[in-house]
């Protein structure tokens, strides 16, 4: 992008700036003509795009209130197209029921939510990068760190500056305040075609002044939270995702450590993928774990997957875990949530009902649904059914690690007495029809 077109871009983010303001503050041209002694038409040539004098910049920066920004935006050059998206992983497989989703939709805003390790930011990228001739004017791209080890989510005002910057705005230029930072943002994208990847986003709060108000701009937000706020306000589509199927979840094994390796082993590799319950990150890294060692059969790793504990072994050498995944949500969670999500990790079924569960807890059922379905709008249980539930057993397993010695007797034992009685209250009573 030569000087000339950098210019004519600047030009075109005043104008849209000061038309804002002067809005903003109820003032027709010919209004804000008289107070800063400049023509209507003057003016209008200047919201359309014509660069302004260093004069207009400062008397529209004076009598707005701008603080600045048009000063700054009126001596800036717009920044070249940004294209910040991540690469995407080479070795996608899989998710093509969201993908094609995700292409014929017509939705502005997608939430992709679901459990932790389930490949959200993949998927997102994936597409992004497939889609990326739909956004001529760009990609803008942030993690929001909404589950994040040793960093606290991002602030929102935060996010709204690094993208104000990579469309040309210039750090003095940038308002102060999450509003007005937030409605210059809306009317620079307003007139273009991008695309918003809003990655590991907390909360709806979070998000909602990041987004674009334009009709050509898609917001893409991946979340272990349903976002259920923004998916009302934003008629978002979602995308939720889940577990691989097994076939999927094999071929993604194979495609990892190689066709010729797999084929050896056919039966050890479908059995990796169901040690790792179909979870993408796990698979990821058990077969990262082949493949880094070549003469490691799949079958030895399979054979430590059992005697070693899954979550030991589902770690990579540089310190990408299950186990830390699981913890950045574990961490968000309240008191009463994060027993209850403990507690389940005693029950060996696949599926638990409410009754059980407020059993386990020693809780009503009342209280012991409420803290179910946070824990399902968290992605950390699924709705399985009226009154029923169901933990991913890598989830389960990490669940009771975390169980206190004092917690598991008293549980375990209410549960037993509770499965007692409930199994008295399922025998036909004497003299019943049959």
């Amino acid at each position: 992008m030569g000087r000339g077109s950098r210019t004519e871009g600047a030009a075109a983010l005043f104008g849209q700036e000061l038309r804002r303001l002067r809005q903003h503050r109820g003032l027709s041209l010919r209004g804000l003509s008289k107070v800063i002694g400049f023509t209507p038409g003057y003016l209008s040539k200047v919201e359309n795009g014509r660069p302004p004098s260093p004069e207009l910049a400062r008397a529209c920066d004076d009598n707005l209130e701008a603080g600045g920004a048009l000063v700054a935006l009126a001596n800036a050059e717009a920044s070249v197209r940004p294209a910040q998206l991540p690469a995407g992983i080479r070795r996608f497989v899989g998710r093509g029921d969201q993908l094609r989703l995700l292409d014929n939709s017509d939705a502005r805003a997608v939430i992709i939510d679901g459990p932790p390790g389930t490949g959200k930011t993949m998927l997102a990228l994936r597409w992004g990068h497939h889609a990326v001739d739909r956004f001529p004017d760009g990609q803008l791209y942030i993690d929001l760190r909404g589950h994040s080890p040793h960093e606290r989510p991002v602030e929102p005002r935060v996010a709204l500056e690094e993208f104000l910057s990579a469309l040309g705005v210039p750090a003095n230029g940038i308002p102060s305040g999450l509003e007005r930072c937030s409605a210059l943002f809306r009317s620079l994208v307003a007139d273009r075609k991008l695309l918003v990847v809003l990655d590991n986003a907390a909360s709806s709060e979070q998000v909602r002044p990041l987004l674009p108000a334009a009709p050509g701009c898609v917001v893409v937000m991946t979340s272990r939270e349903r976002l259920s706020s923004i998916a009302v306000q934003s008629d978002a589509l979602r995308v939720t995702l889940g577990p691989m199927t097994p076939a999927d979840s094999i071929a993604l094994i194979r495609r990892v450590i190689g066709e010729e390796r797999a084929a050896v082993e056919p039966e050890a590799v479908t059995d990796l993928a169901a040690r790792c319950g179909f979870l993408p990150l796990a698979l990821r890294i058990a077969a990262e774990r082949v493949l880094a060692q070549p003469h490691y059969l799949v079958r030895d790793l399979v054979e430590q997957l059992d005697v070693d504990g899954r979550l030991d072994v589902l770690t990579t050498f540089d310190s990408v875990a299950v186990r830390t995944v699981f913890d950045w949500s574990y961490r968000r969670l309240d008191d009463d949530c994060a027993r209850m999500f403990r507690l389940l990790g005693l029950h060996r079924g696949p599926h638990i009902s409410t009754g059980a569960a407020a059993a386990l807890a020693g809780l009503t059922m009342a209280a012991a649904r409420t803290l179910l379905d946070r824990l399902a709008a968290a992605h950390l249980v699924k709705a399985a059914g009226r009154d029923r539930y169901q933990l991913h057993d890598l989830l389960r397993e990490y669940a009771g690690e975390l169980v206190a010695a004092d917690e598991r007797g008293p549980a375990v034992t209410r549960m037993v007495t509770w499965y007692q009685g409930d199994r008295l209250r399922r025998r036909p009573r004497a003299g019943a029809l049959p």
